[in-house]
């Protein structure tokens, strides 16, 4: 699937804004049918090669304990065709504004190394499974 800008429409997914990517695939911000914004984690099986099922293997087994833990990001949706498998979730930061940005490590790095205190603060949930807002 190639990203072309703010709107491409992806399986009926709006999608607003690419965050990042990773050694499986894209995220992307975007908003469903009902307007719910969402994450969209989209992973290139022709790219992957079989590589990909490694992805749906901790996808499933993240989805196990989901349900336990109310901290943890739900996933909503999982689907794959011939070319993609991809799945839908909770934004991290689950920001609603038309300026989003992606409350990335990489993004709260800009403006410089994390102060101790909120460094500790920052490690301490994400060890935990909490979301942490600074």
């Amino acid at each position: 699937m190639q990203f072309r800008g703010e709107n491409t429409v992806f399986y009926g997914i709006r999608l607003l804004k690419r965050c990042g990517s990773g050694a499986y695939g894209d995220v992307y911000y975007g908003e469903d049918a009902s307007r719910r914004r969402i994450a969209v984690k989209i992973i290139d099986k022709v790219r992957l090669g079989d590589t990909w099922k490694r992805e749906l293997k901790g996808v499933v087994n993240y989805r196990k304990i989901t349900d336990d833990f109310p901290e943890l990001l739900k996933i909503f949706y999982v689907g794959e065709d011939e070319e993609s498998f991809f799945y839908t979730m909770e934004a991290a930061d689950s920001r609603e504004t038309a300026t989003y940005h992606p409350d990335t490590l990489e993004e709260r790095l800009r403006g410089g190394a994390f102060p101790p205190e909120e460094l500790l603060s920052v490690v301490t949930a994400n060890f935990s499974g909490h979301q942490n807002a600074p």
